[in-house]
């Protein structure tokens, strides 16, 4: 690390160097144990072993995915609960730059849920199985200003009779529960800010997406002010931001960030043109439902001008019929 008040870093609000940071399955393994706020013991990027009836990918494919503007990555993981008891599950993180269609990161979940993974059974068997899931998103917009910074969505198991928590022990939960739930955690990164001395290790390992330090000028970089005390003690925020001063000074890596700003752009035209074409298509459909109304208006209006002529009519004629039967009768 430079020794330096400040250091610039490669910002990792980009897909490129984000997934080149948790490239490094120990770091990765670090990285989400902070998240999670669980222990995480061992990792390794998920495999491609899918259920029948849905498309299995290239074995050339990396793990995880990405498309411009979304990055996904999958791990299989085992991780230590507060009680001491471990559980193999699935880690499926995405990250998005862009606010883009739910829908996307429901197809991504819903691809995990047809997934197998080895599982080491009592007996000492391995069978492939589905593994519980848990999902990680990191939004690079603001989802809800009623939302923290970070939003970790929970299940609980109630007796709904009684309404009272059901208490589990043990290592083994419900497989079926586990199997169709999944507990969530939500970071809208706009909201990230500062690096505060006496913030928790999640507060500090998240600072390296403050987008509030962006170097003028150059959205690739961080301007990430150097570390000291109980900052410089934090050894995993240590290697992260050593590992991401290296990437700021690769070329290659400088190449795909810009591409990444290009397919922004592209995306944000997209959307503003998509915009000005659906608000011109809704003025025209009111201009045609206000055309519209005031003809069933005007049609109300000779409707009633009509039957109001007709009631006159009537009126008249039992009048004159009255006048002529008074005539005859005198």
């Amino acid at each position: 690390m430079p020794p330096r008040s400040r250091y610039l870093i490669a910002n990792p609000i980009y897909d490129g160097v984000f997934k080149a940071l948790l490239a490094e399955l120990d770091l990765a393994r670090a990285f989400l144990s902070v998240i999670l706020g669980l222990e995480v013991v061992s990792l390794r990027f998920a495999s491609q072993e899918v259920a029948p009836k849905t498309p299995v990918p290239s074995a050339s494919d990396p793990p995880g995915s990405a498309s411009p503007g979304a990055l996904r990555l999958d791990f299989c993981a085992v991780i230590r609960t507060a009680a001491g008891f471990c559980h193999q599950v699935l880690i499926e993180l995405q990250k998005s730059r862009l606010s883009g269609d739910i829908l996307r990161f429901r197809r991504y979940l819903a691809e995990r849920y047809t997934t197998l993974e080895e599982v080491l059974r009592d007996d000492g068997s391995i069978r492939p199985e589905p593994l519980p899931i848990l999902c990680i998103y990191l939004m690079g917009f603001e989802i809800d200003p009623r939302l923290p910074v970070v939003t970790r969505v929970e299940r609980r198991y109630v007796d709904a009779i009684s309404g009272e928590e059901v208490p589990l022990t043990g290592n083994h939960h419900p497989g079926w529960v586990e199997g169709l739930t999944h507990n969530a955690w939500f970071v809208q990164i706009p909201r990230i800010r500062g690096r505060g001395k006496d913030r928790t290790p999640l507060e500090r390992l998240l600072s390296i997406f403050d987008q509030h330090i962006q170097v003028e000028g150059d959205a690739h970089r961080l301007d990430y002010p150097a570390a000291d005390g109980k900052l410089k003690a934090d050894q995993l925020l240590q290697r992260v931001l050593r590992r991401l001063h290296q990437l700021q000074t690769d070329p290659d890596m400088e190449r795909i960030m810009s591409a990444e700003d290009v397919f922004e752009l592209e995306q944000k035209r997209i959307h503003e043109d998509l915009t000005r074409e659906l608000r011109l298509q809704l003025a025209e459909e009111r201009m045609q439902r206000e055309e519209s109304d005031r003809g069933r208006e005007e049609e109300q209006r000779r409707r009633e001008e009509s039957e109001r002529i007709r009631i006159e009519a009537e009126r008249e004629i039992a009048r004159l019929r009255k006048l002529l039967q008074d005539r005859d009768e005198s």
